[in-house]
């Protein structure tokens, strides 16, 4: 089977320029693609499904942002658990060991965004108390601002929701700052950059 991939430079619009000449049978970049295997970012997947669904052909994303699926688009697919629920489990478990105050913060961005919510709505459905909730721009990386506010809200447990580097240094500011909750969720914790950058120590979740 043919595989035929482009570079899209992590940019939602070339993103979607690309896709769109390339299931365009009037473009001189007409591709007759059977279907169409996402992008990483949901951001830029949302752009690809429009695209997708104009074309009638399938997407097979790799976005976990509810949002992607809720928009009645019949011609957007995945496998993967929506962001929504990634820290369920977590907060569950931690739940029934005793935890009862939980802070959130998370990038401004659509993932990010997804698995805080559906955190929050989880914790709430498990009767915790949300002493926090913060949301910051994408791009930051000095969280001792943040830091500083959630370390005087004393949580058992922290949850962060971003991406790769930002989580990175939210931990290690975090780490830098002493703050000590029974429990860190955050996105990406296995992954082998955050856990030499900040100590296997600090990733839980």
């Amino acid at each position: 089977m043919p595989l035929d991939l482009r570079d899209d430079q992590s940019s939602a619009a070339l993103s979607s320029e690309i896709l769109e000449a390339m299931l365009n049978v009037s473009s001189a970049e007409y591709a007759g693609l059977d279907f169409v295997l996402g992008p990483a970012s949901s951001g830029i997947t949302l752009g690809n499904s429009i695209v997708a669904e104009r074309h009638q052909r399938i997407l097979f994303s790799t976005g976990a942002s509810e949002t992607l699926y809720n928009r009645g688009n019949e011609y957007i697919f995945s496998s993967l658990t929506p962001g929504n629920k990634y820290m369920s489990s977590g907060l569950e478990l931690l739940r029934s060991r005793g935890a009862d105050t939980v802070v959130f913060a998370h990038e401004a961005k659509s993932f990010s965004a997804s698995v805080c919510r559906g955190a929050n709505a989880t914790a709430f459905a498990l009767g915790m108390r949300v002493v926090g909730y913060y949301e910051y721009e994408p791009g930051k990386t000095n969280f001792a601002d943040l830091v500083y506010q959630i370390k005087a809200l004393d949580a058992d447990i922290y949850v962060g929701c971003g991406h790769l580097n930002d989580v990175t240094y939210l931990i290690g500011n975090a780490n830098v700052l002493n703050v000590n909750p029974s429990a860190l969720l955050v996105t990406h914790a296995s992954d082998q950059r955050i856990i030499q950058n900040v100590g296997i120590q600090n990733s839980h979740g």
